[in-house]
């Protein structure tokens, strides 16, 4: 397993010995084996540093947070939650960690408490999973949801209103509006992963049966993007630039492309 975030990859190897790797600095060390929490707690959704912890994500049996002033050792955040990934918000010292079925929690070191932003709290419409989540430089929180499209909240830190409401947008190919007038159709917009671009304005979206699409910050819309390789692109999990001219894309059906 590969993990990046930030400038630093997390990686587990044949032995389950967990190292970190700064890319900056171009430095790698060995933080722990985690063979006894695998074997405990299942297969891996997210590995991300926050701080100097590191903070691992189980695909069904919750977040596990392990302690840099105790050499490492786990100790256990909420067991209760599923997770499909994690995501620092550097800026914040927020951990966002995307869920199945509870919405996006996000985890503060320093009040040592998880809070949910729930997706019936933003619309009464909104209840898939939530399968991304991505913040964009401008302040705004991306989550990605099994059906729904994308939810976007823009400068979210000033989107809390007192009452408890979170102004959101729903954002598919076809249709935009507001959170709280979106009504489900029969139609589903998958978004298993976003990945902002480095050399483009906007983020590539990878989605379930639509295949790959581009976010254009300029244009603020969704476009799909042309599949020129003739074989189709569904269940885009994963999306990696690679210089300004080539895109990889992790399909769970047909592999790398």
């Amino acid at each position: 397993d590969v993990f990046w975030q930030e400038g630093k990859v997390t990686f587990l190897d044949v032995n389950y010995d967990l190292f970190m790797y700064d890319s900056e600095n171009r430095t790698k060390f060995f933080i722990r084996n985690i063979a006894s929490l695998i074997e405990q707690y299942g297969s891996i959704s997210g590995i991300s540093p926050l701080y100097d912890d590191i903070y691992i994500g189980f695909s069904v049996n919750g977040l596990v947070r392990l302690n840099s002033a105790e050499e490492y050792k786990e100790s256990m955040i909420d067991k209760d939650i599923r997770i499909y990934g994690l995501r620092v918000d550097v800026e914040q010292g927020v951990l966002w960690i995307a869920t199945d079925g509870q919405g996006a929690v996000s985890y503060n070191k320093e009040n040592n408490i998880a809070q949910g932003i729930h997706l019936p709290q933003i619309s009464s419409g909104l209840s898939r999973q939530v399968r991304s989540i991505m913040t964009d430089e401008k302040g705004n929180l991306w989550f990605g949801t099994k059906g729904d499209g994308l939810i976007k909240i823009s400068s979210y830190e000033s989107a809390f209103q007192t009452d408890g409401r979170i102004e959101a947008e729903v954002i598919l190919p076809d249709l935009r509006t507001d959170a709280e007038d979106y009504v489900r159709s029969t139609r589903e917009f998958q978004v298993y992963s976003m990945k902002e671009s480095a050399y483009r304005d906007g983020f590539w979206v990878g989605t379930g049966s639509n295949g790959l699409y581009f976010y254009s910050t300029e244009d603020d819309r969704l476009e799909a993007v042309t599949n020129s390789t003739g074989i189709p692109l569904r269940e885009i999990h994963a999306i990696v630039e690679h210089g300004d001219s080539e895109l990889y894309v992790a399909s769970a059906i047909t592999g790398l492309h």
